[in-house]
């Protein structure tokens, strides 16, 4: 045979037999999946648990536990592997025969115990690799263990160090602040919080409003050793310097003190606990020009002392009721005094008020593993706040324009008891590729309102020549009902799906409906949808992600707004001015006042149409991961308001109709009177350009942003106007430890 005619031959066998070798060149199957929780000894979720995965080939990955302690590997090769599990202030964990089977998910759930008799601590370099987890975006910002303890101490610096951190939120309300879960509520102090969360999953079904700005607070839960800590600093007046404005002044200094313990009550139960105390020895300066006694105006300064102190008491217990069943039952009692406060500047020391603030809050947490995949919480909170300022003086209040006020403080009485109860059961399932979480929540306030404010009388000059001869220019008095009472209540349902459709692609996609009283809307619905896609995997982790979202928050029309209304509703309350009295001291009863009153009459109502106000928020960002330790992102948020809260005088006089010597004109419904309405008219818009950088070395940590913000708010009464320019922001905060 020749050498063309075997050519031919081979070729033609080939083809006869190359339709059997096509299986074996078939890409490999895509793998399966390996999921679980992550628990704490009381059965409570423990997010940020770094999650490895080994295989005996070399294949390594690692994941963090979201914000349920649910965790995922997607797409693995099939095979056994070890997992492990570390987090701060456990024993870690492990598995080594863990089987994954293409196409089918594996479950491997965790519990995790406190290290007691042996104590292992191995330090790692933490992952920040961006990833496609809508928890993880690269904007959020997790502070726990050593970044925890660079912050302040003191909560109120707490506050505004995590606002700083958090930055401006999108939109035309501020930032939300969410205690184990519940909104609402007085800051905890520091030794009895374990995480801190901010920015995570901004579109998140969850939340009634964007997540960009949310700040969220994990408390502690107790130890099977008793532990703790105490700690005391302050000043003293003796190092502190004169102001400027007094020769003398009553010495001022600040102290604090944090104590901390925990402990195990039993084999199936533990407790923390926690308390706070600052005592702050300020001076309020006055800087008044007053008439002497030879009737001579003279440069009046003194200094009053005003002293302010805050007290915090935070225990909690954590039951262990079975083996899939724990109770959390936490307590924290707030109180914050405050003497003199209202002197400054022109205002003289009887303008001084007592302010006293008690705020009492229990929280009870059920949390039920109702399968491998499944988990269920019922949360209750109920907070009273018993609120009260009182005058130190019930005279005349005198106002003497670019001099001095005198006489009684306006103010009053003003006391505020109000109850406020929330209820939440929400449901976390992993099924497959899906990671579902569904419940709701109903929220109820009761509010009893006691206010003389303005029951005093108030005296106006318009110059110390007029006070000195005895001609005021105007007085004001209120009169009627002292107490008013609102019930309120809101709920809302969702339901949220983070849906993992490719290993470099999770589609997050809910809705959610809210509803409240004492407005006739209640048809809110509010979509949610996101999007996590990695352009290039490549072999290892994503090092670039980009994110966008599209959802709508509406606003609840609160109870402010309500008891104002009712208050200043033409009926419980009146008001009444006289220009140019007669008289300047002994002022006749309101009764008699009607016929001298020369001031509009001024009501508060709520409009028969009000809606609840919506923000329609879309964001558009870009992640990358720099090195082993760096992140930045770059996002752009775009707000648009509509039905924003307003208030409009729907009696404001006609155009063309006001003469401004006479002060009269003519008004819509033919009566002298000023009734401003609550609406929802309002119009909002705003855009953001926000830079992220995040920075976590061995024993440095960085935080920070710069932000561009423009923003216009208008109504579809009135023109759209700028309500600020545009403003840049930037904010660095480093923590070394």
């Amino acid at each position: 045979m020749t050498k063309p005619s075997l050519r031919k031959s081979l070729i033609a066998l080939l083809m006869l037999i190359a339709p059997a070798l096509v299986p074996m060149a078939r890409p490999q199957s895509p793998g399966g999946e390996l999921r679980g929780t992550v628990t704490d000894p009381s059965g409570a979720l423990v997010p940020s648990a770094t999650v490895m995965l080994s295989g005996q080939d070399g294949y390594s990955r690692s994941v963090q536990s979201a914000h349920d302690g649910t965790y995922a590997f997607t797409s693995v090769p099939a095979g056994n592997y070890s997992v492990s599990i570390t987090a701060d202030g456990f024993a870690s964990a492990s598995v080594q025969d863990a089987r994954v089977i293409s196409g089918k998910t594996t479950v491997e759930n965790f519990g995790l115990h406190l290290p007691v008799e042996e104590q292992q601590v191995e330090v790692k370099e933490e992952n920040q690799g961006v990833n496609m987890s809508a928890d993880n975006n690269a904007s959020a910002i997790v502070i726990k263990g050593k970044d925890l303890d660079a912050l302040s101490d003191d909560p109120d610096e707490l506050q505004s160090e995590l606002n700083a951190l958090a930055g401006p939120a999108a939109g035309p309300n501020g930032a939300q602040i969410f205690i184990d879960g519940f909104s609402g509520g007085q800051l905890p102090p520091k030794s009895s919080i374990r995480e801190i969360r901010i920015n995570q999953n901004p579109f998140s079904a969850q939340y009634d409003k964007l997540g960009y700005g949310r700040i969220e607070i994990l408390s502690k839960p107790g130890t099977d050793k008793l532990h703790g800590s105490v700690m005391m600093m302050g000043n003293s007046s003796a190092f502190n310097s004169l102001n400027p404005f007094v020769t003398e002044e009553p010495s001022y200094y600040s102290t604090f003190f944090v104590g901390n313990a925990g402990g195990s009550l039993g084999k199936s139960a533990s407790w923390f606990g926690s308390i706070f105390r600052r005592d702050n020895a300020t001076n309020s300066i006055i800087n008044a020009v007053v008439p002497g006694p030879d009737s001579n105006p003279y440069d009046y300064t003194a200094a009053v002392a005003n002293p302010q102190s805050r007290l915090d008491i935070s225990p909690r217990m954590d039951f262990q009721l079975g083996p899939s069943n724990t109770l959390t039952v936490r307590y924290m009692f707030d109180r914050q005094k405050e003497t003199n406060s209202g002197v400054s500047q022109f205002a003289l020391e009887t303008q001084g008020y007592n302010i006293l603030n008690h705020e009492n809050t229990i929280q009870l947490s059920d949390t039920q593993v109702l399968g491998a995949n499944t988990v269920n919480e019922v949360r209750f909170q109920y907070i009273g706040d018993r609120n009260s300022q009182v005058s130190q003086y019930t005279d005349p209040t005198i106002t003497v324009q670019g001099a001095f006020t005198g006489g009684g403080n306006n103010e009053g009485v003003v006391r505020d008891h109000q109850d406020r109860f929330e209820l939440q059961d929400y449901t976390t399932m992993a099924k497959g590729a899906h990671a579902l979480n569904f419940g709701g929540r109903l929220r109820l306030t009761h509010d009893v309102s006691y206010s003389t404010s303005g029951f005093n009388g108030h005296y106006i000059y318009s110059s110390l020549d007029a006070y000195s001869a005895k001609t005021p220019s105007e007085y004001d008095v209120t009169a009627g009902k002292t107490t008013v009472e609102m019930n309120l209540s809101d709920a809302g349902l969702f339901f949220q799906d983070d849906y993992k459709a490719r290993p470099n692609l999770t589609l997050s996609y809910g809705v959610r409906y809210e509803a409240q009283t004492s407005i006739g809307d209640h048809n809110d619905w509010g979509p949610r949808l996101s999007l996590a896609w990695a352009p290039h995997t490549g072999a290892g982790s994503a090092k670039t992600v980009i994110r966008a979202g599209y959802g709508w928050f509406f606003d609840r029309f609160n109870s402010t707004y309500i008891l104002n209304a009712t208050r200043q509703n033409g009926i419980n309350q009146q008001q009444y001015v006289v220009k140019n009295p007669t008289f300047y001291e002994n002022a006749p009863p309101p009764s008699n006042l009607a016929a001298l009153n020369t001031g509009a009459p001024t009501y508060y109502q709520v409009a028969p149409d009000l809606r609840a106000a919506v923000s329609m928020q879309a964001a558009l960002g870009v992640e990358h991961q720099f090195g082993k330790v760096a992140t930045a992102s770059a996002t752009y948020i775009n707000s648009h308001g509509a039905h924003q809260f307003l208030s409009n005088n729907i009696n404001a006089f006609l155009p063309g109709t006001y003469d401004q010597t006479t002060g009269t004109g003519t008004r819509p419904n033919g009566i002298d009177e000023n009734i401003y309405q609550y609406q929802s008219e309002g119009v909002y818009n705003q855009n953001q350009l926000v830079l992220n950088y995040t920075v976590r070395a061995k024993r440095m940590s960085l935080f920070g942003f710069y932000m561009v913000n423009v923003a216009h708010l208008g109504s579809n009464l009135l023109p759209r106007q700028p309500v600020r320019p545009a403003r840049r922001l930037w904010k660095i905060d480093i923590r070394y430890t």
